[in-house]
């Protein structure tokens, strides 16, 4: 009845109802001497609603941290940068103090900033070095050559 609500489209013995406005209406059909009416609600659709924006990372959410590569193996005289992976990925950084807590005399650090540390190699040997912030403390195994 109410061409505002719903749009019939007739198709043979069937017919295609699309909804064009919140309401209610009743649609008639016809067949030869047979009739039929049905009633048809459309209810307005709910406006989806934005995915909530995630809190933002604190130090405090730091979960675990790692030194990448984990180990590596360099020649003598060779420049290497190590990056700082934390987890969660994003969580702010407390403050770092990268050291060479084994093997001083192979290897020194350049500079430390924004998560990376950069060393050189000074002769053949073993060394470790090791980041810490806080509770959590990461090394990383060298070896040269």
């Amino acid at each position: 009845d109410d061409e505002r609500t719903a749009n019939v489209t007739p198709n043979g013995l069937s017919a295609t109802v699309e909804a064009v406005a919140a309401g209610t209406t009743t649609l008639h059909f016809t067949v030869g001497k047979v009739s039929a009416s049905c009633t048809v609600t459309v209810s307005k659709a709910e406006e989806p609603k934005p995915d909530p924006k995630p809190e933002p990372l604190e130090p405090d959410d730091l979960g675990d941290i790692e030194i990448m590569p984990g180990s590596i193996v360099l020649n003598a005289g060779d420049r290497c940068q190590f990056r700082l992976q934390a987890e969660p990925e994003g969580v702010p950084l407390p403050t770092l103090q990268w050291s060479v807590t084994d093997g001083t005399s192979v290897v020194k650090i350049l500079r430390a900033e924004d998560g990376s540390c950069w060393i050189d190699t000074l002769k053949p040997g073993g060394a470790t070095l090791t980041v810490t912030t806080g509770d959590f403390k990461a090394e990383a195994l060298i070896s040269v050559k």
